[in-house]
């Protein structure tokens, strides 16, 4: 009885690898290649979450975004189509107070639509690798592009320069938070600065004694 409870759970495991092995992953892709269904992610790399006005999870990854849907994944791509992403590497995802859905690559920012695709907003940096999104507490949107600040001009529909030289030590990376003052703070490997966000006239400078790596 014990070898023939053991042959059949060898069995039931060898049919269940077979099984796995011969499934074949439902694809659906559109005609210019910038939407795809699938039961996977688009890439494994994951590099940011959020979650939209409708409770779907949006996951960023280094290669495309991908909207949760049950068992689905929506993957989307860069394309020569205007409406797709503006660029396959994401950088970060953030839904504002407005629960518009903001979309932060390394070449430039765009806006998810309720048409299921993506409007690209003009950004006025001389770079287009967005580093973060970042809402104060006014609802106004800005941009962390490490070498400038820039905040969302909605009248004009664009991102305009409001800090033109934001590493002035050329540290290439920083953290950015709004404190309940509704002031920026810059914290980088060599300092921690804040700025007014009326004047956008740094009012704090501490310079650090020894080099440190920000996480």
């Amino acid at each position: 009885m014990k070898n023939c409870r053991y042959y059949f759970t060898f069995l039931f495991t060898i049919t269940a690898l077979l099984s796995s092995c011969t499934q074949h992953h439902s694809v659906h892709e559109s005609s210019d290649g910038s939407r795809i269904v699938s039961d996977d992610i688009s890439n494994q790399q994951i590099t940011s979450f959020a979650e939209d006005a409708l409770g779907h999870i949006w996951i960023g990854t280094l290669r495309g975004l991908n909207k949760s849907v049950v068992h689905e994944y929506h993957q989307y791509l860069n394309s020569t189509d205007s409406t797709s992403l503006c660029d396959n590497k994401i950088r970060k995802l953030f839904k504002d107070s407005k629960n518009r859905l903001w979309i932060a690559t390394s070449n430039g920012i765009c806006l998810y639509t309720d048409k299921d695709c993506f409007e690209e907003i003009l950004n006025l940096s001389l770079s287009q690798n967005v580093l973060d999104i970042l809402e104060d507490r006014d609802g106004r949107i800005f941009l962390n592009m490490v070498i400038s600040l820039q905040e969302y001009n909605p009248q004009a529909n664009k991102f305009e320069t409001v800090i033109s030289d934001f590493d002035p030590d050329r540290n290439f990376v920083n953290r950015c938070f709004f404190d309940k003052m509704n002031n920026l703070w810059s914290v980088t490997a060599t300092s921690i600065r804040c700025f007014n966000t009326s004047t956008f006239e740094e009012s704090f400078n501490l310079k650090t004694e020894t080099f440190y790596l920000i996480l």
